[in-house]
């Protein structure tokens, strides 16, 4: 079963690996809490499971685990097995998930490949459980539900307080008070902000409802956002502008949901706007679908994060002379809501131009 270090380092080896020999694979996992197989050749026969694997098998010897993983289809069926191969071809690494037959959970792994210095192949699978994992990953929403819960009350407390003490409540302040007050005041809503994208994530992490839907006419929802969103954008110095809406123009929505997808998009639009700028938009007509679009005249998005623009906690800092923060969620839940409904969202960002965000939505008919 141990496979010699040859087979597994990289050619050219320097001198001094003689007098200090490398640890093996095997040995590097021995103790690792992450089950792990290693094959060669192919992903038909492992030649190699660590503890941490007989222990996810059942299994406390290596032949009778050998012998189930033979008979389990741990890959999934023989295309499934094909197209991972051809994806580690590629790509160098790839992602599974499959039940297999000697197995009531489902295993979820990652599979990284190399070659030896004969260029034969070989295969490291790390594998877990998605049982598990899906505890993991409730306990960690059960307890960053509380922790947002808990600190949103004091902090609309706080809030309330400040509002208080506005000179046009308590009388003048100094140009020192007043400046302090503007930067709590400022700091305060900015963290309720955060907490509320924290809920709002967790909230459509933890169910798949989506709501009632409902043909939902656009022109007065959009009409009503842009005025909402007046005093953000004064406060900002970006003026918003709703572009003209066809009257007869509907979507079937959850209104709730609608809301927020647009309102989100315009926040972020603002932010990315130097003061001054603009941000417009509007929505048309695109097959029996609807477009809402938003689009800023900032800086555009950086290059290296716009694949995972989506992405939970993917900050993008904006060029411009605000200093303005990010809980990296917004987009991430417009992604969820829009898809929620049957719809989808994607940008084009031309650097130094801006950026134009479009929300696709199914067309409905008024009654």
């Amino acid at each position: 079963m141990n496979q010699s270090n040859s087979d597994f380092s990289a050619a050219g080896t320097p001198p001094l690996a003689s007098q200090y020999p490398l640890p093996s694979p095997e040995d590097l996992c021995s103790a690792m809490p992450t089950p792990v197989l290693m094959f060669k050749g192919g992903l038909d026969h492992p030649i190699y499971l660590n503890a941490a694997a007989l222990e996810l098998l059942g299994e406390d010897n290596i032949e009778s685990a050998l012998v189930k993983l033979q008979n389990s289809a741990l890959f999934g069926s023989s295309e499934d097995k094909e197209k991972l191969l051809g994806t580690l071809q590629s790509s160098g690494h790839a992602e599974f998930s499959a039940q297999p037959r000697c197995m009531t959970d489902t295993i979820i792994g990652n599979i990284y490949t190399s070659s030896d210095q004969n260029g034969v192949p070989f295969y490291i699978a790390f594998l877990r459980l998605e049982a598990k994992l899906t505890k993991q990953k409730q306990f960690a929403q059960d307890v960053n539900s509380v922790i947002t819960h808990e600190l949103r009350t004091p902090l609309t407390s706080i809030k309330g307080a400040l509002e208080m003490l506005q000179p046009k409540v308590v009388g003048p302040l100094s140009d020192k008070a007043t400046a302090l007050l503007k930067i709590a005041h400022s700091n305060c809503d900015r963290m309720l902000e955060l907490i509320q994208d924290m809920l709002d994530s967790n909230e459509q992490t933890q169910t798949k409802t989506t709501g009632e839907r409902a043909v939902t006419a656009l022109a007065p929802v959009l009409s009503n956002i842009a005025t909402s969103l007046q005093g953000y954008g004064t406060y900002h110095g970006v003026e918003i502008r709703l572009k003209s809406v066809d009257d007869t123009l509907a979507v079937s929505v959850v209104p709730s949901h609608l809301i927020k997808i647009v309102t989100n998009l315009i926040s972020n639009a603002v932010k990315a706007s130097q003061k001054g700028q603009h941000v417009e938009f509007w929505a048309e007509t695109a097959g029996d679908k609807i477009e809402i679009l938003v689009k800023d005249n900032g800086s555009g998005i950086p290059a290296e994060i716009q694949d995972r623009l989506f992405d939970k906690f993917t900050r993008s800092q904006w060029l411009n002379a605000k200093s303005i923060g990010s809980s990296g969620l917004g987009l991430n839940i417009v992604k969820t809501l829009a898809e929620t409904m049957d719809g989808n969202v994607s940008f084009v960002s031309d650097a130094g131009k801006g950026t134009t965000f479009c929300v696709t939505l199914p067309k409905a008919l008024l009654t």
